[in-house]
């Protein structure tokens, strides 16, 4: 995931504490969604023993103007990371990554003009 105008490191340190807080806690299977399920899939449709796996890679990339579906996408995703990560988060950083994504917050980087978000999505099809 790739979002400007937040610092990089700042990005990492969220993505990395959402990974550790899922190694930690893992998602209860009811409903089972995890954001780096994609990586997996191929591993997954194997260990189901289908044929014939393959799997392809794109960008979801937005840039401004953001529809309201767009910015309700990205605030979620921005979300669903600090929650599964705060635990391993500086309050700081959870306070700072926070505000990026609060439309009353100075710091709200959804309507500004250079703004950029990439997310890598991942498809795996296999054969029975």
């Amino acid at each position: 995931m790739a979002i400007h105008p937040i610092e990089p490191l700042l990005t990492l340190k969220v993505i990395t504490a959402a990974a550790q807080g899922l190694k930690g806690t893992p998602p209860p299977p009811d409903p089972p969604f995890d954001n780096f399920s994609g990586q997996k899939l191929r591993d997954f449709l194997l260990k189901a023993s289908l044929k014939k796996v393959s799997t392809a890679s794109y960008a979801v990339q937005m840039v401004p103007p953001l529809t309201l579906e767009a910015k309700r996408y990205i605030t979620g995703n921005a979300k669903w990371y600090a929650d599964k990560g705060r635990s391993y988060l500086l309050e700081e950083d959870f306070k700072q990554w926070q505000a990026c994504f609060d439309s009353t917050s100075e710091e709200y980087i959804l309507d500004s003009e250079g703004f950029y978000f990439c997310m890598l999505e991942i498809l795996a099809i296999g054969e029975v």
